[in-house]
């Protein structure tokens, strides 16, 4: 094995970085809509007719800021506002925000 194979097997392409970021922050947004329709289904108690219709505009949020953090990596490479961990906080503290407002 020559030394470019070599280095193919023990360096890790920088480029593929922000597909596992992106695949981490669309499946928490998927996990939270799940978390998201059992709470307040099984939980809360909140009748179907009115989880149907409200489900929809819960998908386009968590889906807009799924779909949104390619958009600001792609713009903002090295500012903080394209760490995946703060997109990933702000998906969970929507939800949560969701569920405390049905609550009350």
């Amino acid at each position: 094995m020559d030394r470019i194979e070599c280095g193919k097997f023990t360096h890790s392409n920088p480029g593929t970085a922000w597909r596992d970021a992106r695949t981490l922050v669309a499946l928490t947004a998927g996990a939270c809509l799940l978390a998201l329709a059992i709470a307040l289904n099984n939980i809360l108690n909140i009748p179907a007719e009115r989880l149907t219709a409200d489900m929809l505009l819960f998908i386009s949020i968590l889906g807009g800021l799924a779909t949104s953090y390619p958009l600001v990596t792609r713009r903002r490479g090295d500012l903080i506002i394209s760490h995946p961990g703060l997109w990933i906080t702000l998906i969970v503290i929507v939800t949560m925000a969701i569920i405390v407002l049905y609550a009350i």
